[in-house]
């Protein structure tokens, strides 16, 4: 993700609804990642945030560090606000 930043995309939006379980090692790339593109005035949407993966991101209290959007067309709408 930091080398689509790096290549000048300031807004990504990463879609995890088919991701079951994610590892510090995951957040640690998103949170670089939304923080690469804040730095270049852009931003980072997550969707698709559902089961177990929302409830770490609950537990780690990252969902006030994320914007995340249920879908990925909304969060693709919120972006281009």
């Amino acid at each position: 993700m930091t080398a689509l930043v790096q290549a000048g995309r300031s807004s990504i939006v990463v879609d995890l609804k088919n991701i079951a379980y994610i590892s510090s090692a995951g957040f640690r790339v998103l949170l670089i990642a939304n923080r690469a593109t804040a730095e270049k005035q852009g931003k980072l949407a997550l969707c698709g945030v559902i089961g177990e993966v929302r409830r770490l991101f609950e537990i780690g209290s990252f969902t006030d560090e994320f914007l995340i959007c249920p879908t990925q067309a909304e969060g693709i709408g919120k972006l281009k606000q």
